[in-house]
């Protein structure tokens, strides 16, 4: 008798949550980028992930989060006092090498019921996005 696996957590592949978390870190907390994340894993363990199958996942992943960011904005709005900036940004084309699109990143801060920090990303600046 064998026991059954336990789920991936992205379906038809077998990352675990652990090498996603790995990946995450590097890519976002040491800024390593995804493609040399992939080099290092083909030379180090002989494992030839490409950048684009890494890209993948971390946006799957991102997807599962969506609950914990709902969650994170319906508190960071039960505050009385909020903070909030947004920031411009360049959006690179991948297939052009200049940046070709105006984005924003909105920040909001909790100040006093729930000390929240909310950021998301948004190509325009409508009422929509900013609410």
């Amino acid at each position: 008798m064998t026991t059954a696996l336990a789920p991936f957590i992205l379906p038809k592949t077998q990352v675990t949550a652990s090498f996603l978390a790995t990946i995450a870190v590097q890519k976002f907390e040491d800024a390593l980028p995804l493609y040399r994340q992939a080099k290092i894993f083909k030379n180090r363990f002989g494992v030839p992930f490409s950048d684009t199958t890494l890209s993948n996942w971390m946006i799957k992943a991102s997807e599962k989060l969506k609950p914990f960011k709902q969650r994170l904005k319906e508190r960071l709005l039960e505050n009385e006092y909020i903070q909030a900036d947004e920031t411009t940004l360049q959006v690179v084309n991948a297939h052009k090498s200049k940046a070709t699109k105006k984005s924003y990143i909105w920040l909001g801060v909790g100040m006093d019921k729930y000390k929240v920090v909310y950021m998301h990303y948004a190509n325009n600046r409508s009422a929509v996005v900013a609410s």
